[in-house]
C-alpha cells in the first residue's frame, strides 16, 4: 500500500499541472484575445486633423475631376471649313417664223434677232457643282421666269410678274463630289411680247421690258448644313421685249466659294464622360457635407471633448502624471476601465499614479495605471462623448 500511495501522489500533481498549465493557456488566450481588440481599435481611429485633410482633399479632387468631366460630356466640335464651288452655262438658239431670207429655222446665240421673225426661244441650262470631298446633298431645282416692264427713263420698273416655267426637280448626291444639271426650256416669244407691248400701248408710257429666264436652285438636306446653294441671279438669260430689233444677253458666271464653312458647330454628348460626372459630383457633395460637419466641430469640441479632459486635470493634477509615451500592448495584459472615475478606485487600491497618454489631439486620450504587468486603462474619445450628449438631448 506504501508502494502505490507516491504512484496516486505523481499523477496527482501530473493532472493539477496540466489544469494548471490548461488555465494559463486559457488565460493568455484572453489577454491576446483582449490585447488585439485594444490593438485593433487603436489602428481603426483616425484623428481629427487627419479626418479633416482627407475629406478636404477628397473634395477637391472630385471637384476638379466633376468640371474636366463636364468638359468631356459635352464637347462643342469645331465648324468644318470645304470649298466648293457652282459653274453655270447658258445656250440658246432663236427659232424663225416662215419667212424669205433664212434658210434654217433657227439662228445661232450672240446675234440680232428681228423680233417680228422670232417664233420661239429653245435654251439650255448647264449647271455644275462641285465640292473638295464626297458628301451627301439633297437639292431641287427649277425654272423661272420674270416678267419686267420697266421705265424707259429712270431705274424704276412699272410692272413685275413671275412665271413658273418648269417642274422641279430633285437631284441627290450619294458620297458624290460633283453633280451636273442640264435642262431646257422653250420660251413663247410672241407670248410674253404681246403682253409688253400691250401694256406700253394701253398706257402710252415708254417702256423698257425684258423677260428674265433663270435656273433656281434650292437646297433641301445635306451632310454641311451651312451649305447654301441658290443660283438664282447667275445663271440667267434676259430677252428684250416690245423692241423691233432684240440682243439677247446671258448672265452665267462662275461662282467660287473658297473656304466656306459647312457645317455648324456641334455640341457632341459623352454618355460615359457625363455618368462618371454625376458620380464624382455625389462624392464631392458627400465630402462637402462632411467637410462642414468637420469644420463645425472647431466650435463646439471645446465643449465636450477638450474640456472634459481639461476639467480632470485640473481636479486630479496631484494623481496625473503625462507622458509621451504609449502603452506596450504586446508585452502588457490590458485590463480596459469603462469610466475614469473607476480607475481613480483602481489608483485608491494600489496607490500608484495615473498616466495621461494624449493620442490624437482633440478627439482621443487615455489614462492608464501600470501595476508590473498589468495595465488598467481606460480610453476616452470625444465620439464617445458626443454620443452621450446625443443621448441626453
Amino acid at each position: 500500500m506504501q508502494e502505490k500511495n507516491p504512484k496516486k501522489n505523481n499523477e496527482k500533481i501530473k493532472k493539477e499541472l496540466k489544469n494548471a498549465k490548461e488555465k494559463d493557456s486559457t488565460k493568455n488566450k484572453i489577454i491576446e484575445k483582449e490585447q488585439k481588440e485594444v490593438k485593433s481599435k487603436e489602428k481603426r481611429h483616425i484623428s481629427y486633423n487627419i479626418r479633416l485633410i482627407a475629406t478636404s482633399i477628397i473634395f477637391i479632387i472630385s471637384l476638379i475631376i466633376c468640371f474636366v468631366l463636364a468638359q468631356r460630356a459635352f464637347i462643342y466640335v469645331n465648324p468644318k471649313v470645304v470649298k466648293y464651288n457652282e459653274k453655270g452655262a447658258v445656250d440658246y438658239r432663236v427659232y424663225l417664223k416662215d419667212n424669205d431670207y433664212y434658210e434654217k429655222d433657227y439662228l445661232e446665240k450672240d446675234m440680232i434677232y428681228v423680233a417680228n421673225l422670232i417664233k420661239n426661244i429653245k435654251v439650255d441650262f448647264k449647271y455644275d457643282f462641285n465640292i473638295e470631298e464626297e458628301s451627301n446633298i439633297k437639292f431641287t431645282y427649277q425654272l423661272l421666269g420674270k416678267l419686267i416692264i420697266g421705265d424707259s427713263n429712270s431705274s424704276s420698273n412699272f410692272l413685275e410678274k413671275d412665271y413658273v416655267l418648269s417642274d422641279e426637280h430633285e437631284v441627290v448626291m450619294e458620297n458624290e463630289k460633283n453633280k451636273t444639271i442640264n435642262d431646257t426650256i422653250n420660251i413663247d416669244y410672241d407670248y410674253y411680247n404681246k403682253i409688253a407691248n400691250g401694256y406700253k400701248s394701253d398706257y402710252a408710257v415708254d417702256t423698257n421690258s425684258y423677260l428674265k429666264v433663270y435656273l433656281k436652285i434650292n437646297k433641301v438636306n445635306n451632310d454641311n448644313d451651312d451649305l447654301n446653294l441658290d443660283n438664282s441671279e447667275d445663271l440667267s438669260i434676259s430677252i428684250p421685249l416690245s423692241q423691233k430689233a432684240v440682243e439677247i444677253t446671258i448672265n452665267a458666271q462662275e461662282k467660287n466659294s473658297d473656304n466656306k464653312t459647312v457645317s455648324d458647330s456641334e455640341l457632341v454628348f459623352n454618355e460615359l464622360a457625363f455618368a462618371f460626372e454625376i458620380i464624382f459630383c455625389v462624392i464631392a457633395i458627400i465630402a462637402l457635407v462632411k467637410l462642414i460637419k468637420l469644420i463645425a466641430l472647431l466650435t463646439e469640441r471645446k465643449n465636450a471633448f477638450d474640456l472634459y479632459i481639461n476639467k480632470i486635470l485640473r481636479e486630479y493634477d496631484r494623481l496625473i502624471a503625462e507622458t509621451t509615451t504609449g502603452i506596450n500592448l504586446e508585452k502588457n495584459n490590458i485590463i480596459k476601465v469603462s469610466t475614469f472615475e473607476e480607475l481613480l478606485d483602481v489608483r485608491d487600491n494600489l496607490k500608484l499614479p495615473i498616466m495621461y497618454y494624449p493620442i490624437a489631439k482633440h478627439s482621443k486620450c487615455q489614462f492608464y495605471i501600470k501595476n508590473e504587468n498589468d495595465v488598467y486603462l481606460v480610453t476616452i474619445k470625444e465620439a464617445d462623448l458626443e454620443g452621450k450628449e446625443n443621448e441626453k438631448k
